[in-house]
């Protein structure tokens, strides 16, 4: 018998498997055994049999070159996957932390600052907007803080005027 996988360590057939295998004169088939797979085939008008083993390990391992080859794929593409939404998460949610910082320098009533490196997305309008906002605040608080000034003129003008009157009137010089 010949066997091209001689060199490898392999379990010789048992005799009773070839010996059925040669014997089965039903035409061609095979059997699956449990250290390969057993092909016959008869040829020249039935005197004689061809029969080819392949072994188990043969059969397995250009599946389990495939099946490490795409082990490795699926572990650089989840690696991948996972580095680009990192990547959109952070310059997602980086104008937004942004935004949210000079909200929090707003509260704690500091005007002086905006936003920079406007986008031109839905985040790029809600800095636009609260830009916009800030400065009108800020014209608010001009127009107010020249109200008050305006306000505590007239108040000592008229604290004068009063002053002056009651200094003036008749009445003063009597309760005194």
């Amino acid at each position: 018998m010949y066997n091209p996988y001689a060199n490898s360590q392999q379990e010789a057939l048992p005799n009773e498997v070839l010996k059925k295998a040669a014997a089965n004169s039903d035409g061609p088939g095979h059997m699956e055994l449990k250290q390969g797979l057993l092909f016959y085939q008869p040829a020249v008008s039935g005197q004689l049999r061809i029969i080819k083993f392949i072994p188990m390990h043969y059969l397995t391992k250009g599946a389990s070159s495939t099946l490490s080859f795409s082990f490795f794929t699926a572990v650089i593409f989840i690696v991948l996957a996972i580095l680009a939404a990192i990547l959109t998460a952070y310059y997602t949610t980086k104008p937004i932390i942004r935004l949210t910082k000079s909200m929090k320098a707003v509260e704690f009533q500091n005007f002086d600052v905006s936003v920079s490196g406007i986008r031109s997305d839905e985040i790029g309008t809600l800095e636009r907007r609260f830009n916009s906002m800030l400065q009108r605040i800020k014209e608010l608080i001009q127009i107010d803080s020249s109200l008050v000034w305006i306000s505590l003129f007239n108040t000592y003008y008229l604290a004068t005027l009063i002053t002056s009157d009651v200094y003036r009137t008749p009445a003063f010089f009597v309760f005194q």
